[in-house]
């Protein structure tokens, strides 16, 4: 991933707000701080947003809201992201 830095890229996570995706809510949001920390993030850089699917599908962060890591970061702990009980959407 060391390249990462120098080649911006639109980056979108799709991820599970169901009931058994808020058990494993900071897992994911681990993992994704770790992957969005390789990269140069910034509206001249790689772009990062979040669409979280239960029941329905839902864009939680357009890839032009954050333009830091920090920011982004701080977003995506959010729990108004949980969503519906089931996971019954074709992704």
């Amino acid at each position: 991933m060391a390249d990462c830095k120098s080649s911006p890229v639109d980056l979108l996570f799709m991820v599970d707000a169901s009931e058994k995706g808020q058990e494993n809510w900071n897992l994911m949001t681990t993992f994704i701080k770790s992957v969005v920390s390789q990269f140069s993030i910034g509206a001249g850089d790689t772009r990062v947003g979040m669409i979280t699917f239960s029941d329905r599908a839902q864009v939680r962060i357009k890839l032009n809201e954050y333009y830091t890591v920090e920011e982004f970061t701080n977003a995506i702990v959010n729990p108004s992201f949980y969503g519906g009980e089931y996971i019954n959407i074709s992704v």
